[in-house]
């Protein structure tokens, strides 16, 4: 099994699934699992992502781009900004 275990957590916020999902889409992985949950207001989502076209993820500097764009996903200012938006 080549896939790739992703871990979140975050402050739950309208939206973070679908956002959090687009940018593992974005950057061509393929989520073949998921176990998402809500307590007190916090997130908690684990993926398992594959590369689309099923090859192995040997690209490190891939999975580090990628782990950076979910973190602005789950950053408090990206919260800031949609809520005064």
């Amino acid at each position: 099994m080549q896939r790739t275990i992703v871990e979140i957590q975050a402050r739950d916020q309208i939206g973070l699934l679908y956002r959090l999902a687009k940018a593992i889409y974005d950057f061509g992985f393929d989520i073949t699992f998921a176990r998402i949950g809500t307590e007190r207001g916090v997130a908690i989502d684990t993926f398992y992502i594959e590369s689309a076209n099923h090859e192995p993820v040997e690209d490190q500097d891939r999975l580090q781009r990628l782990r950076a764009a979910l973190s602005e996903v789950i950053s408090p200012t990206q919260v800031a900004v949609a809520e005064t938006a």
